[in-house]
């Protein structure tokens, strides 16, 4: 009975832990989502869109990484609890109201994972760099006109991003502990404004 009693109790703390490292994950992935090397030397429109496409971006490499980590179902979970229930709040304060939020919401959880398919897809193409360009296009800059070395730099970004995110140990990162290459210090910040 007592190993019962403890076990409810070490799930809860266990679950506790869970949610904790998935609202650090998602503080790390804003973090970075909003760096202002990514809107100024990236390109990537300063609006309500683009910060979600950012951010969507940032999710998207952590989601990359971790994929098939043993242990990273449930805190994958949580982090993608944590990213809808945030588009619900972001919605909210801008005014949404109850009646219509649980469809906007649910259309922008379709969004983001429809993004996730999207660059997954790019990355497992026969050529990658071409089809995460015409990804991002599409998705991140919405057919603004930016020069071809804006997109290149924000394609490298994202494989330097990769990159720096293979080296992390898996059971920091599911500890809630990550980092993202600071911008500053990779293609972006080698650059003038996109354009």
């Amino acid at each position: 009975m007592l190993e019962k009693v403890s076990g409810l109790f070490k799930s809860g703390s266990d679950r506790r832990a869970v949610r904790g490292a998935a609202v650090d994950l998602y503080e790390a992935i804003v973090a970075a989502a909003r760096e202002p090397a990514l809107y100024v030397q990236g390109g990537v429109p300063d609006t309500v869109d683009g910060r979600f496409d950012s951010v969507a971006l940032h999710s998207f490499l952590l989601m990359d990484r971790m994929s098939g980590s043993e242990g990273w179902t449930r805190v994958g979970e949580a982090l993608a609890d944590r990213i809808v229930a945030d588009m619900d709040q972001s919605l909210r304060e801008m005014g949404i109201g109850d009646m219509s939020i649980g469809k906007k919401v649910k259309a922008a959880a379709s969004q983001l994972y429809g993004r996730f398919d999207v660059y997954w897809g790019a990355l497992r193409s026969d050529d990658p760099k071409t089809a995460l360009a015409e990804a991002l296009a599409r998705n991140l800059f919405r057919g603004l006109e930016l020069s071809d070395m804006a997109v290149e730099r924000l394609v490298t970004y994202i494989n330097q991003q990769r990159a720096y995110l293979a080296e992390l140990e898996n059971e920091d990162i599911l500890k809630g502990r990550l980092s993202f290459m600071p911008a500053e210090q990779t293609a972006l910040g080698q650059g003038d404004a996109a354009g």
